[in-house]
């Protein structure tokens, strides 16, 4: 059962950094740019986005407020 656990977990996270990506993208902006504008290292939001990281809420907040997204919408099945 741990397994599936960790596949759904892993899941979860790639789902939180597809949302990212793509409202970043509608945004008309890169990660590089976008790490920026959220004070994070650029190659800890690569991470983020590509799912590979475990976040906190206070990082997932700020990102939200740079998208200038509710927090929620990041958790939406899309």
């Amino acid at each position: 059962m741990k397994n599936k656990s960790n596949n759904d977990f892993r899941e979860f996270l790639e789902l939180i950094g597809n949302n990212l990506k793509k409202e970043r993208i509608e945004q008309g902006l890169n990660q590089e740019k976008f790490a920026e504008m959220s004070d994070i290292d650029y190659k800890y939001y690569q991470r983020i986005e590509a799912g590979n990281v475990n976040i906190t809420m206070k990082t997932l907040y700020k990102l939200s407020e740079s998208l200038k997204i509710d927090p929620v919408e990041l958790f939406a099945k899309k």
